[in-house]
């Protein structure tokens, strides 16, 4: 299923301040998966960086070698799409990645205040 609507459309649009978060299924080609593994240790580094992120994770799919998930929060919206835009993901980290990727990544876009 398809998302029905662009994260980054909402995160554009939504009056929302509160934190949120997202989690992505990444399916790399089988024969790239050191190289994801290399990339993904990167990300991390740098996303250690990011003052306004709160919590960042990536892990291996129990049961395909070729699966990881990606689970992230953010302060705001604001900061995720941030993040989203800068050169650094744009320009290092997706240029790499869509090289790896065997199909588009999967993703959950959610506030973790559930009670707003």
């Amino acid at each position: 299923m398809e998302n029905i609507m662009d994260p980054i459309t909402w995160l554009e649009a939504t009056d929302y301040k509160k934190p949120v978060g997202l989690t992505v299924k990444l399916t790399i080609k089988e024969n790239c998966i050191d190289q994801f593994k290399d990339l993904m240790k990167e990300h991390l580094e740098y996303m250690n960086t990011q003052p306004d992120a709160l919590f960042f994770k990536y892990s291996s799919d129990y049961e395909k070698n070729n699966v990881f998930w990606v689970t992230e929060e953010w302060k705001s919206p604001e900061a995720l799409l941030k993040y989203g835009k800068s050169d650094w993901f744009k320009n290092r980290y997706l240029t790499r990645y869509m090289d790896l990727a065997l199909s588009p990544p999967l993703r959950a876009l959610y506030k973790l205040d559930p009670f707003v």
